[in-house]
């Protein structure tokens, strides 16, 4: 055996044992760097005092939320605001920084209130230019306010508030609640409150609304305050798995509001959680009263596509 060669099996009979080394040094820095149970609990009790009631509790980094919702709870960090559609509705938020991190959500917010609590930055901020909302559709989507129709064939969907829950487990679909439309077609053409996670992760609550296999699927909401608003603002998205398999037909979404189109959008595959706005109408059509802040009318979230499979629309709006 050459000496070049007792020299490498030496060389390489060393580096076992100094790999791991290496790998037990890292695993305590890793260790090291995680926050204890105290310190959770000490970040959430800050989070509460700084939070104003109607703002969420935004954690950054974004992995890191399900730790600070484990103790803050719902009361704290409630499903609308953990999946929510945006951030511009709200005046202000507190967020828990976990070594330095930044909501990129929060960029636009101006800081007020800032404590230190181990490792975490806990901070209020405020929106300078908040949307405010005024009436939200997620929020009344079942009835004596809402309905759900098709055209083609003409149904009414009956609404049950006793409807078998249906989670499609890892990989699958969004959960189908207990309180939702039931339609012909099964548990996907139905229409209910539901969280999906968009392309990047994200869970988003909004209202599942898969298009029919033909015609028109029709969201209805009555006597929405049409008076006290100026727009209606709204976001649509696809179960992120669909998301990242592209070919699906377009689907689209349009806007009446007593009959009347204010605006259409074309989602097309690979969109992501997509934002779109139409401006009201200064008098919305035959059946609108008047005048004034009073003035109440029907809006409708029209969905449809040319080929129904995969096309897991899931669509949220609000008026502003």
């Amino acid at each position: 055996m050459s000496r070049l060669r007792r020299i490498a099996i030496v060389l390489g009979a060393l580096a076992i044992p100094l790999v791991a080394i290496l790998e037990v040094v890292g695993e305590l820095a890793v260790v090291a760097g995680v926050p204890t149970e105290d310190e959770w609990a000490a970040a959430g009790t800050a989070a509460r005092g700084l939070a104003r009631p109607g703002e969420p509790v935004i954690v950054a980094p974004a992995w890191a939320e399900p730790h600070a919702r484990a103790r803050l709870g719902d009361d704290a960090m409630p499903l609308a605001h953990v999946a929510r559609a945006d951030t511009d509705r709200f005046p202000g938020a507190v967020q828990i920084g976990l070594e330095g991190a930044h909501a990129p959500e929060l960029a636009s917010f101006r800081p007020t209130e800032e404590r230190q609590v181990g490792p975490f930055v806990v901070r209020r901020v405020e929106n300078p230019a908040p949307d405010v909302v005024v009436w939200d559709l997620v929020e009344h989507f079942r009835p004596p306010t809402a309905s759900v129709l098709g055209t083609d064939p003409p149904m009414s969907c009956v609404w049950s508030a006793r409807s078998r829950v249906l989670a499609g487990g890892l990989a699958g679909h969004p959960t189908f609640p207990r309180e939702r439309f039931e339609c012909p077609g099964g548990p996907f053409m139905g229409a209910g409150v539901t969280v999906i996670t968009d392309q990047d992760f994200r869970p988003r609550r909004c209202l599942w609304a898969h298009p029919f296999p033909r015609g028109e699927k029709v969201l209805r909401f009555e006597r929405a305050p049409l008076g006290k608003a100026r727009r209606l603002v709204g976001h649509h998205g696809m179960y992120g798995i669909v998301e990242r398999n592209p070919g699906g037909a377009d689907t689209e979404l349009e806007v009446r509001v007593d009959g009347v189109s204010i605006g259409r959008d074309v989602r097309r595959d690979g969109e992501g959680w997509k934002r779109f706005a139409f401006d009201l109408p200064a008098v919305a059509g035959e059946g609108t009263q008047p005048s004034g802040s009073e003035r109440v009318g029907t809006i409708d979230l029209v969905i449809t596509t040319t080929d129904a499979e995969h096309r897991h629309l899931c669509v949220e709006a609000t008026l502003r």
